[in-house]
């Protein structure tokens, strides 16, 4: 199944998906739809693939998730931390794989998107579920995958992430969801900088249920969703 495509600067493609068995798998394609590689990654458990990160040096940074290690020979065990963990493995621009790694909480943790700073590390966001809850993990990592921090907003099942994108000032913005007092999603964007401290937090109440899963900034720093 493909879950994401990004175009690279020579007009092809990245796409990348996974398959029923839980593997991963990454291919880029030229201009005409050549396939110039293609590969399987991930651990010996079940993975799951959300996203493709256009990074700036030609690669892209795979966003998933991947059910906690419990091999002792995996070479990820030791960072198997919940019962899934957020898995994010970077790629070269040639497809060669840089390095894949886990993070996340003691609890069930789903990679859900992420975007490259200026500085070349990386902002993922994430969401956490325990009991009847469901967290908003924020987390920095270095462009070499080492983390920086990892934030976290608990308030109780009613935060779900869904985009974040990086603004033209060199912050961040995030489109998350709200559940209200009638239990119905309302959109909620939320402004942070990279020393993870929140800018803007507002919400835009409507009669339905509603959620903003892309956002964009346009050039005088306006904002459109859908």
């Amino acid at each position: 199944e493909a879950m994401a495509l990004v175009k690279t600067p020579a007009n092809g493609y990245f796409i990348g998906g996974h398959t029923m068995d839980g593997s991963l798998i990454i291919a880029k394609l030229d201009s005409n739809a050549n396939v110039l590689f293609s590969q399987t990654f991930g651990t010996k458990n079940f993975d799951k693939l959300n996203n493709l990160i256009l990074l700036s040096d030609g690669g892209v940074l795979a966003v998933g998730t991947a059910a906690t290690s419990r091999d002792s020979s995996d070479e990820l065990f030791e960072t198997g931390l919940g019962l899934n963990d957020i898995y994010l493995t970077r790629f070269s621009k040639n497809g060669q794989k840089l390095w894949s790694k886990k993070y996340g909480t003691k609890h069930d943790d789903q990679g859900i998107d992420a975007v490259e700073a200026n500085d070349g590390s990386i902002i993922v966001i994430g969401a956490t579920s325990y009991d009847k809850n469901k967290n908003l993990t924020m987390m920095r990592i270095t462009e070499n995958g080492n983390k920086i921090w990892l934030k976290q907003i608990t308030e109780g099942d009613k935060v779900t992430p869904y985009k974040i994108i990086k603004l033209r000032d060199g912050n961040f913005l995030l489109s998350v969801t709200k559940r209200d007092e009638l239990n119905k999603e309302q959109i909620r964007l939320i402004k942070f900088n990279l020393q993870k401290n929140i800018l803007i937090d507002r919400e835009i109440s409507t009669s339905y249920s509603s959620a903003l899963k892309d956002i964009k900034e346009y050039s005088d720093g306006t904002i459109v969703g859908v």
